[in-house]
Parts: structure tokens; sequence; C-alpha cells
């Protein structure tokens, strides 16, 4: 994607876990249990998890990260 994407300066892609919002709402109750019980803080993400990484890779702090992506789930990804 940094092929494609360079001329932007930074390319990052949020990759976030279950996160609890409206949209997830209306998934069954067990699904959303055994996401939550399938990763190390025993909880799904919620909102504010994800904006606090979003906010450091807009920011000037993160002008040098390009090219990778964030897993923010949780530690879903390293299981």
């Amino acid at each position: 994607m940094t092929d494609t994407f360079g001329a932007i300066d930074t390319l990052v892609l949020n990759a976030p876990g279950l996160t609890l919002t409206d949209a997830t709402a209306r998934l069954p109750r067990e699904y959303k249990d055994a996401s939550a019980g399938a990763i190390p803080p025993r909880r799904n993400g919620l909102p504010e998890d994800i904006a606090g990484a979003i906010r450091l890779l807009a920011s000037d702090e993160a002008k040098y990260i390009t090219g990778t992506y964030l897993p923010v789930s949780g530690g879903a990804r390293m299981l």
C-alpha cells in the first residue's frame, strides 16, 4: 500500500478487534462473550480504547510511522 499511497507521507492502518458500538449491539450475546473470553483482557473493546491509538497515529508524534498496521485488539492478534 505504501507503494500506491507513498506520496501521502504516512500510511498506517488501524486493525481493531470487536468494539462495542451501536453497530455491534445487534450481535448475539454469545458471540460477544466468546470474543471477550478469547483475549487477555477478557472484555471487548470500547470506542475510547480505539480512539487513543487513532489520536496517536494522527499526531505529529507518529509522523515517522508508515507502512504498517496497528492492531488495537486486546491481544487477539498475538494469540
